[in-house]
């Protein structure tokens, strides 16, 4: 009888892990959270095409306030400054609009490209072991097939 292992090398709930690069993806859903006090949401993602069709991915944004409780589908206001705001205007072919009457439903049934990364350190700036490295979001690039 063979040696079982300590542990399993499958992690089931562990992140996507995809080459980092610029890939198409739809918009999935977006949930408003306090992290550390601080207001943010995360925006999810689903990967189109290619050999990492399915694969699901997030970002994290700061944001100005959100609008009510945190939760699934939460209401947002963002600052001039902040990087979801200057990403969704460069999206939308450089269309001015105010901050805080962003609705990021608006991506909903569009094609984006995104570019991706691999986090490869924790909050300490201390290297992950490959096992634990995960692939995040690192911009929303253009939008190829629909229109904001």
């Amino acid at each position: 009888m063979g040696a079982v292992p300590l542990y399993d090398t499958e992690l089931v709930d562990a992140p996507a892990q995809i080459p980092a690069g610029v890939y198409q993806a739809t918009y999935l859903r977006h949930e408003t959270a306090f992290i550390f006090k601080s207001p943010k949401v995360f925006i999810h993602f689903r990967i189109e095409g290619g050999e990492y069709h399915g694969m699901k991915l997030y970002r994290a944004y700061r944001v100005k306030e959100l609008r009510g409780k945190p939760r699934k589908g939460g209401g947002i206001k963002l600052r001039h400054s902040q990087e979801l705001y200057r990403q969704f205007v460069r999206m939308a072919s450089n269309h001015v609009e105010r901050p805080d009457r962003i609705s990021l439903q608006r991506l909903r049934g569009c094609l984006i490209k995104i570019s991706v990364r691999t986090v490869a350190t924790d909050s300490r700036q201390r290297a992950l072991p490959a096992a634990l490295q995960y692939s995040v979001v690192d911009e929303m690039l253009s939008i190829e097939v629909g229109k904001l």
